[in-house]
């Protein structure tokens, strides 16, 4: 619907690369479908912590996160807050996997 002295927006819903199919014990399954969400919320997550934030604010929230502190986030949008929270998903990700790497080794 063309009205006039209105810009139009066209979005397109951007597609998970990674598509995850595991046949195995409950934990390996678990284990894919969590890769499976943090590669979805990477997109949408992190591109909107990093717009919000500024990357001394980005920083200091991932350093506490590390440092396993609490994290209080507020701002009005409620978007904005669950953005923010759910970008130390992915973000903490490859730590995870690092620090996994160093107790079996």
């Amino acid at each position: 619907m063309d009205l006039p002295g209105i810009g139009s927006i066209a979005f397109m819903r951007p597609q998970p690369r990674e598509r995850f199919t595991v046949l195995g014990n409950t934990r390996q399954i678990l284990s894919y479908a969590e890769s499976e969400l943090a590669s979805s919320l990477n997109a949408w997550a992190v591109a909107a912590a990093a717009r919000l934030l500024s990357l001394d604010s980005l920083l200091a929230m991932l350093t506490a996160a590390l440092l396993e502190r609490q994290i209080a986030v507020f701002y009005p949008d409620v978007a904005a807050c669950s953005a923010v929270v759910l970008s130390l998903v992915p973000m903490l990700r490859p730590f995870r996997q690092a620090l996994s790497l160093d107790v079996i080794l």
